[in-house]
């Protein structure tokens, strides 16, 4: 028997094992739950199944039932080409009830009731068109078909100089119930395609708790890397890496033992190694995002160039320091009138560092941040209001 009162969601943009797509997941599930009470949340994307299985996740199949012709090949002995091997899978799943599906780990694309798409950023020139054509426009007419509502959580845009975005993005903004930006500069880059999109914090900010991790019993401080600083040319490696040993020589004269945070996976284990080599430093590489978030709570301060690294030591009122490698560093610092804790000059970066690790201005910026984390918040109560509001009935 179907147990129709469950709603079922399918998340875009959650590219685990990255712990700051955790968490949008985590947030994600957190509100809908609260909201529908049952809910069987699912994914198209192609995830390690620990990783699905770890955040309770289904896998969502996609394209449809396919032809009997699918069939017949297949009765033959013929070899079937990939997406003929995705549509008869689908076709045989789709013979089962939601609940035996469900049980071996499979949510249908006609099951799915809401999209909501999480993406944090992945939309404009860095990614190009083809991405977005790939993860939305291509399931539109699905979409359509179905009746299910699209929804763009609150994330960075653009730019969208390149070609092919009329094509690829602008049809799924157009068919979204409602679209939402985390900071300025990405709404103003959205004006090329739409007038609707709406400005909300990031998601992960209404986020509850944290899982206290314990990891010293003296105070520390964190330097959080990202190895993308690098590859998009925002700073070279060993000025990156420069700068970071002048922050470990920072704390420790405030007698702060620095510690190296992997916010990311394999992606920046190499530089987190290559720097706690020459540093002989401590690594902390935890897979959960909830105890990196408990260890970013429970710092003295911060250095960090993960955007969720940034966000978690925001909602924690963890003093924090950035180097980041786009605009969404600067406008989410901008929201709690810290622009002075964003490094945008490579010559200036040590009188930066030398000033924000002053114990008076820590102080200063812990406060800051503890006065604006309410309104927030209060943001984030009316986006969830309005995302809920624009796919009713």
């Amino acid at each position: 028997m179907i147990d129709d009162s469950r709603k079922y969601i399918e998340l875009i943009g959650i590219g685990l094992p990255n712990r700051g797509a955790e968490l949008l997941a985590r947030t994600v599930m957190q509100e809908c739950t609260e909201k529908y009470g049952r809910c069987v949340f699912a994914t198209s994307q192609k995830l390690p199944p620990e990783e699905l299985k770890r955040l309770g996740l289904k896998r969502c199949l996609r394209n449809g039932k396919g032809p009997i012709t699918v069939l017949r090949s297949k009765l033959k002995g013929q070899k079937l080409r990939k997406s003929q091997r995705r549509k008869f899978r689908y076709g045989l799943l789709s013979l089962l009830s939601r609940n035996v599906r469900e049980y071996l780990g499979y949510v249908l694309e006609q099951d799915v009731d809401l999209v909501l798409d999480a993406s944090g950023f992945a939309y404009g020139d860095y990614w190009g068109a083809k991405k977005a054509q790939r993860r939305l426009t291509d399931r539109l007419p699905q979409w359509k078909a179905n009746n299910v509502p699209l929804v763009f959580l609150p994330q960075s845009y653009g730019s969208f100089d390149e070609e092919g975005f009329e094509e690829s993005f602008k049809p799924a903004v157009d068919y979204a119930s409602l679209i939402c930006v985390r900071d300025q500069q990405s709404k103003s880059y959205l004006e090329k395609f739409t007038s609707r999109a709406e400005l909300f914090p990031d998601i992960t900010f209404s986020l509850d708790g944290f899982v206290s991790d314990g990891c010293s019993d003296q105070p520390y401080s964190l330097f959080i890397p990202n190895q993308k600083v690098i590859d998009s040319g925002s700073i070279s490696r060993s000025a990156y890496i420069s700068l970071a040993q002048e922050f470990v020589a920072l704390s420790r004269e405030l007698g702060v033992e620095p510690v190296i945070l992997n916010h990311e996976g394999s992606k920046d284990l190499d530089l987190c190694r290559e720097m706690a080599l020459s540093e002989k430093l401590r690594i902390l590489d935890p897979r959960d995002a909830l105890r990196i978030k408990g260890i970013i709570a429970e710092a003295s301060f911060v250095f960090s160039s993960r955007y969720h690294g940034v966000v978690s030591s925001l909602a924690t009122c963890t003093p924090v320091v950035v180097l980041g490698w786009s605009h969404k560093y600067r406008e989410l610092l901008a929201d709690f009138s810290l622009e002075h804790c964003l490094i945008a000059n490579e010559s200036h970066a040590l009188m930066q560092l030398k000033e924000f690790c002053k114990e008076d201005n820590l102080a200063k910026v812990r406060k800051k941040i503890g006065e604006k984390l309410p309104h927030v918040r209060q943001s984030l109560c009316s986006l969830w209001e309005e995302v809920f509001a624009s796919v009713s009935g």
